[in-house]
C-alpha cells in the first residue's frame, strides 16, 4: 500500500528493541512516557492520552496505518504542532 504510515510492533507493545527508546517527556505541562521508535514513520497517540492532554485534533486529516502484523487501521485525526519537551529541549 503506497503512501500508508507503518507502526512497528515495538511501538503498538511499547517494547524495547535496538531501535526504540523509552523517555519521559512533558506535553502541556504533563508528565507522559514515550517510546522513541526509529521504525515507525509517524509518532502516534493513544486516543485516551490525547483526550487527558486537551490536544487538538483535526478529524479531517484522519488517514491509514500498516501495524506490525500487516493489518491496516484509520487514524481518528492528526495533531499538529505538538510542543514536546524532553530533558529541557522543545522539540
Amino acid at each position: 500500500m503506497a503512501g500508508c504510515a507503518e507502526i512497528t510492533l515495538y511501538a503498538l507493545l511499547g517494547s524495547p528493541s535496538p531501535g526504540t527508546m523509552r523517555v519521559w517527556s512533558r506535553i502541556n505541562h504533563q508528565d507522559v512516557l514515550i517510546l522513541i521508535d526509529n521504525g515507525s514513520t509517524h509518532n502516534f497517540l493513544d486516543v485516551s492520552s490525547w483526550s487527558s492532554l486537551k490536544l487538538p485534533l483535526s478529524t479531517q486529516e484522519s488517514f491509514t496505518v500498516k501495524v506490525a502484523n500487516g493489518e491496516v487501521l484509520r487514524t481518528q485525526g492528526a495533531c499538529h504542532k505538538v510542543n514536546l519537551r524532553i530533558q529541557g529541549q522543545e522539540l
